[in-house]
């Protein structure tokens, strides 16, 4: 549906499509993100909030700003990506002054905004000495000690007790090399926290990085009934641990499969479409975005 200068109004739906601003590396100022996402028909932005925030003095600056172009684009929907980057610090007075900031932004967001769901990140990649950055089996949660994962799980039953009081989930986001990277580790993680507030962001995406990846079915029931969140991208393995990123289109994960599943699974969630790759990424979005509608109308979301 068309506003008055041309732009797009949000569809209302279980699984809005959903621009991740890194599409627009080149100027992820909100303001321009917003009007770019309206325009090549997205329902919506998820703002990575370590990036986006740096020209704000405040979370309430940048909260303001948000709330406006949310408003000038007619966005219901707005996510953001949070890096709790000290959840694994091993000095307790660091995870909780960090906990409480990150309490703080959720708690605005959700007053200002009435944000009730965004993706986090817990800690700093987990490497194990020696081995190559690609081998991504022997990072993360395989390369990390009891010690470091008691650390991690402190810091989110801390922040989960807040988001409890004040109505707010959180999806973790399966990404390589930190304490939540593969299925399993995810899994163990959310169960110590024990909250029913914390979820999974699943991407497929990344975790397809490892070279033990299972198919896209067996991930899906590893996380049955725990899914709240979905980034989508794509790749082509080739031996020897070389990958390499493609558009959505193009690569060896068949989303249209993966979109099959979540229709069938009645899984309500936003889908985050991602271009963590180099080139043109602004046509990277519109090309994305235009095959992931296209296939959700085939799907017959």
């Amino acid at each position: 549906m068309p506003t008055a200068d041309g732009g797009i109004i949000a569809r209302k739906s279980a699984n809005p499509v959903i621009m991740h601003m890194n599409y627009c590396r080149n100027d992820m100022s909100i303001p321009y993100v917003f009007q770019k996402a309206r325009g090549w028909g997205y329902d919506g932005v998820e703002c990575h909030v370590e990036t986006s925030m740096k020209d704000y003095p405040s979370f309430e600056a940048y909260i303001a700003d948000v709330g406006e172009w949310r408003e000038r684009c007619g966005f219901e929907h707005i996510y953001f990506g949070y890096s709790f980057r000290e959840a694994g610090d091993p000095d307790p007075a660091v995870r909780g002054a960090a906990t409480e900031r990150a309490a703080a932004f959720f708690t605005l967001a959700k007053e200002k905004l009435g944000v009730t769901l965004s993706n986090i990140s817990a800690g700093v990649y987990i490497l194990r000495e020696g081995v190559p950055l690609f081998d991504f089996d022997k990072h993360g949660s395989a390369a990390a000690s009891e010690e470091v994962f008691g650390y991690h799980e402190d810091s989110m039953k801390q922040l989960a007790g807040h988001m409890e009081k004040i109505g707010v989930k959180l999806a973790l986001e399966t990404h390589m090399c930190v304490i939540h990277d593969i299925p399993e580790a995810t899994v163990r993680f959310i169960e110590a926290i024990g909250s029913p507030n914390i979820g999974v962001n699943f991407d497929y995406g990344n975790y397809y990085w490892h070279e033990q990846c299972k198919t896209l079915k067996q991930t899906f029931d590893s996380f049955e009934g725990r899914i709240l969140y979905f980034h989508l991208k794509n790749s082509i393995k080739l031996p020897n641990l070389i990958r390499f990123q493609t558009q959505l289109s193009e690569g060896q994960i068949d989303h249209r499969e993966y979109l099959a599943y979540i229709r069938d699974r009645k899984i309500a969630a936003p889908i985050v479409l991602e271009a963590p790759r180099e080139g043109d990424r602004e046509w990277f979005a519109k090309e994305d975005g235009d095959y992931i509608r296209a296939v959700m109308k085939d799907l017959d979301f």
